[in-house]
C-alpha cells in the first residue's frame, strides 16, 4: 500500500508538472499575441469635421489599394478617431471613406464616391479631415 500510495503521487506530480507547463505556454502565447504589432499595418489618427463642424459619429475606412487586404473601418466619435497599429490601416496607398451615423449625413463622394487617397506609413499616422461636406 505505500507503493501504491507513491505511485500515486508520483502521477499526479507529473500530471501537475504537465498541466504547469501547457498553462505556461498558454500564458507566453496569450501575451505574446496582445503585444505583438502586425508588421503590414500602422497606426493612425485624426479629426474629422462635416461643414466646419466635429462629425459626432460616424466611420472612416481605409480600403488599401492592395486588394488582397481589407477594408479598415474606425469608429469616429466627437470629431476624432484613433487606433493602433494591431487593428489599424495596412501601410501603403489607402482610400478614404467617411461615414456619418444616425441624423449625421455625409456627401456620398466623401464615402462610396470617394477619390481621396492617403498614404499610410509604418509607425504613428496624423491625418485630419477638415474639409469634409454633407452635400
Amino acid at each position: 500500500t505505500t507503493k501504491r500510495i507513491r505511485q500515486e503521487q508520483a502521477r499526479l506530480r507529473m500530471v501537475l508538472v504537465g498541466s504547469l507547463v501547457v498553462l505556461g505556454i498558454a500564458l507566453a502565447i496569450g501575451i505574446w499575441l496582445s503585444v505583438r504589432t502586425p508588421g503590414d499595418r500602422a497606426a493612425i489618427e485624426g479629426n474629422v469635421k462635416v461643414d466646419g463642424a466635429d462629425l459626432e459619429k460616424g466611420n472612416i475606412v481605409f480600403v488599401p489599394e492592395d486588394k488582397s487586404k481589407s477594408p479598415v473601418s474606425v469608429p469616429i466619435t466627437r470629431g476624432g478617431y484613433l487606433t493602433g497599429s494591431g487593428s489599424g490601416p495596412f501601410i501603403g496607398p489607402n482610400t478614404v471613406q467617411i461615414f456619418g451615423s444616425g441624423t449625421e449625413i455625409v456627401a456620398v463622394r466623401f464615402n462610396t464616391e470617394s477619390k481621396k487617397t492617403i498614404e499610410i506609413k509604418a509607425g504613428a499616422n496624423k491625418e485630419d479631415f477638415l474639409d469634409v461636406m454633407s452635400k
